[in-house]
């Protein structure tokens, strides 16, 4: 009798499991993303840092001027609203915190897409939990990342990464779920050039959605609309001389290796060979032509909502190789072959190219080649995502031991902070 009623409970147990697991798919997905991102370079939480522009500009011109005064001002000809608010919040806490909450935003930020794509919501863009789990992998265990990964300065990348599912979802029904989209894409179109891109991108979906969008999407694109204004404003206004004057040392046999090594083939072989490949017009070639060949056929094929989503990675990628910020001397194309140079230009068009990958298999209709190819990318794949897991940690600049100092230093007092990636990266502070 015993033994039946505990059988009776396991199994009430295992359905109660079950059914808080289906009907918070989009919360346990967000937390197992928070963690795999935290496993990928565990130093960003254990022993936080700022990383270049988090300390040298955004908090030291919230420390040093004020964070409302600071959220005003353009830096390099647009707003960057996402990394100066996270600035002006960190003044709430002590000094010695101020990395930490950097990168617990910076993380947070990163994993809500895949929040989203487990949710309701991209239920019709996504309808297989296998097709979930394969471009979610792919989003958080991408190689050559490390530039986007847990910062607060590159954190706009998966904000537009966001900004563009939240135009394509079902809108949501709710009060706060609608709150939630127009806060997303205001702060992702006030940080950085990318609602200016969006801004094509909502008027295509409009059109062929139009008869079956709901009132709300009028407000998500006036959003944008009225972001992408204040932006090309902000660019005319301000951006002369803030950009890179270094030649650009463009070449067609340079474009095709660029985008045959940092982008198709990164994903299928890793980052060692980025530079043989990109290097060599007999390996560049055939993969620029396979992997263009995939995204032409899905531009044709695929769903409206991925069509786009490659339009706005080619848009993205058209501007960064036409004004990239690189080297203040160098030629900017062939400074961009090394591994980790401008690896945050690749990084939305990596997600497009991984999605695309994905769709192509999945479109096979001969078993056979589609076993076989998609067992071969898929050994491929996981061997490139397995080696390139580790992130490598950031140097440790005792933070901790200077904020000691500064602390003890009297009113008025200036000091530099040394921060990763070094060679003259300082958050210089002027003591209150």
């Amino acid at each position: 009798m015993f033994g039946k009623s505990r059988l009776l409970i396991g199994s009430m147990n295992r359905k109660n499991i079950f059914k808080f697991i289906k009907e918070n798919k989009a919360l346990i997905a967000f937390f197992v993303a928070v963690l795999i991102i935290i496993l990928r370079r565990p130093d960003a939480v254990m022993n936080a840092q700022f990383w270049a522009e988090d300390g040298t500009v955004w908090f030291s011109k919230a420390y040093n001027e004020g964070g409302l005064k600071s959220l005003l001002q353009p830096q390099n000809g647009y707003y960057q609203t996402i990394s100066k608010l996270v600035a002006w919040i960190s003044l709430a806490f002590p000094l010695k915190f101020a990395p930490f909450i950097f990168n617990s935003i910076a993380i947070i930020i990163k994993a809500l897409p895949v929040a989203l794509v487990w949710s309701s919501r991209f239920s019709k863009i996504i309808p297989s939990d296998a097709g979930k789990l394969a471009i979610s992998a792919a989003y958080l265990l991408l190689p050559t990342i490390a530039e986007v990964h847990s910062n607060i300065t590159n954190a706009h990348w998966h904000l537009a990464v966001y900004a563009f599912m939240i135009i394509v979802s079902i809108s949501p029904k709710s009060f706060l779920g609608k709150l939630h989209d127009i806060f997303f894409v205001i702060i992702a179109g006030l940080s950085g050039p990318f609602s200016i891109i969006l801004s094509p991108i909502v008027i295509i979906f409009w059109w062929f959605r139009r008869k079956f969008l709901s009132g709300f999407f009028y407000a998500i694109a006036f959003a944008i609309l009225l972001c992408a204004g204040i932006q090309v404003l902000s660019v005319l206004l301000t951006s002369e001389g803030t950009r890179s004057q270094a030649p650009l040392g463009a070449s067609v046999g340079l474009f095709i290796g660029l985008i045959s090594g940092k982008l198709f083939g990164v994903l299928l072989f890793g980052a060692k060979y980025i530079d043989d490949i990109a290097e060599s017009l007999m390996l560049s070639l055939p993969i620029f032509l396979i992997g263009m060949g995939i995204i032409i056929f899905a531009l044709f094929r695929a769903s409206l909502e991925l069509k786009l989503f490659i339009i706005f990675s080619a848009l993205l990628i058209t501007a960064a190789f036409n004004s990239p910020m690189i080297s203040n001397t160098s030629p900017q194309w062939p400074s961009m072959i090394s591994k980790t140079a401008g690896s945050r230009y690749f990084f939305i068009p990596l997600v497009a190219w991984s999605a695309s990958l994905i769709w192509f298999l999945s479109r096979i209709k001969n078993k056979k080649i589609k076993i076989a190819l998609s067992l071969i990318v898929g050994l491929l794949v996981s061997n490139v995502f397995l080696t390139s897991f580790k992130i490598s940690r950031y140097k440790d600049k005792e933070f901790h031991n200077h904020v000691e100092i500064f602390s003890n230093l009297p009113s008025g007092s200036e000091y530099r902070i040394p921060i990763n990636p070094g060679k003259g990266w300082d958050v210089f502070l002027i003591k209150k």
